[in-house]
């Protein structure tokens, strides 16, 4: 893998920024323009379906020039060194990296925290700029107001994540701390802790102690994400699932998404609907064929054949 730069919080071009004419220069914006009223600004929010979980949820995105701006502020803050039980939000590591981190658990506990981002509160991250990054307070504020919307932290942005995590940063080492002191393994994946262990733990006991470290910083448990699973029994990690004989392996969601992606296309095929529609399915196949192909590289080698196929055809039909 290839390694990317990392810098300690006081090597960070933010950190004791001074004045808010530094702080336009550090995020490449004309200073006129960072304090007019009309550069925090959003687009309507609207709803938009979750990946993997497929339910609705409000994205929130910036206009484009505040978007930049954000863009910005998120290539600063994200090489600073963190956790390496930390998987989102830092260059190199994704999902798969998180069910890799468990793959020789026999024991694991899964809780998201309910409603992460819209408990995220504007004194959290306007802390993080003036106590850990150490600006002067209204360049805290300034960075505050670009990086949060309605007094939390907005769905859309691209630095959300990076922000998310630094506001909460203190809660996040105590969770990573609690576990240790359980003898597990812990690992974060944007609002999904996961802790698992080789050896039984007292589920109640971590339970509580994660429920209680959470209320500390006005978060809560997500009650019906809270899952345990024993010894011998396949474990469900964030995308991914880590068999009984401990492979990382697909989940059977996506499995299903893929076969049925792929009769459909058939169906499409014999009953010649549209072109438009069948390249959109087509699309949509072969993006979840290349998700699985993250996990086992192996996985559904006639389906990919075929999928190839189609795509060939309807390349050579268009051109």
């Amino acid at each position: 893998m290839k390694e990317y730069k990392q810098y300690d919080i006081n090597q960070c071009i933010l950190y004791m920024c001074k004045t808010r004419r530094d702080l336009a220069k550090h995020l490449k914006i004309d200073y006129n323009r960072m304090n007019s009223k009309r550069f925090i600004s959003y687009h309507t929010p609207y709803k938009s379906r979750h990946k993997k979980t497929g339910k609705l949820r409000t994205i929130t995105e910036p206009c484009q020039k505040l978007k930049q701006v954000q863009h910005r502020v998120h290539t600063l803050l994200q090489p600073i060194i963190r956790p390496t039980w930390l998987m989102s939000s830092v260059k190199g590591k994704s999902y798969i990296d998180n069910g890799k981190a468990h793959i020789n658990a026999k024991y694991a506990l899964a809780m998201d925290i309910e409603k992460f981002y819209d408990r995220c509160t504007r004194e959290y991250v306007y802390r993080f700029f003036y106590e850990k990054l150490k600006t002067e307070p209204d360049v805290a504020c300034m960075l505050t107001d670009i990086v949060t919307h309605n007094n939390k932290i907005p769905t859309g942005s691209p630095s959300s994540q990076v922000i998310a995590y630094f506001a909460y940063e203190d809660m996040f080492l105590e969770l990573g701390r609690g576990a240790v002191a359980l003898g597990c393994n812990f690992t974060l994946l944007v609002d999904d802790t996961t802790t698992s262990s080789t050896i039984p733990f007292n589920k109640s006991r971590l339970i509580t102690n994660i429920t209680e470290i959470m209320k500390k910083y006005g978060h809560s448990p997500k009650r019906e994400k809270t899952q345990y699973y024993s010894k011998d029994k396949p474990k469900p990690i964030t995308g991914t699932i880590i068999t009984t004989d401990n492979i990382l392996g697909v989940p059977k969601r996506l499995q299903f998404e893929v076969y049925d992606s792929f009769q459909k296309l058939k169906a499409a095929e014999s009953t010649r609907r549209s072109d438009a529609e069948f390249s959109s399915e087509l699309a949509s196949l072969n993006g979840k064929i290349q998700a699985a192909i993250n996990i086992d590289p192996d996985i559904f080698p006639e389906i990919r054949r075929v999928a190839r196929q189609w795509q060939c055809a309807y390349f050579r039909d268009k051109h």
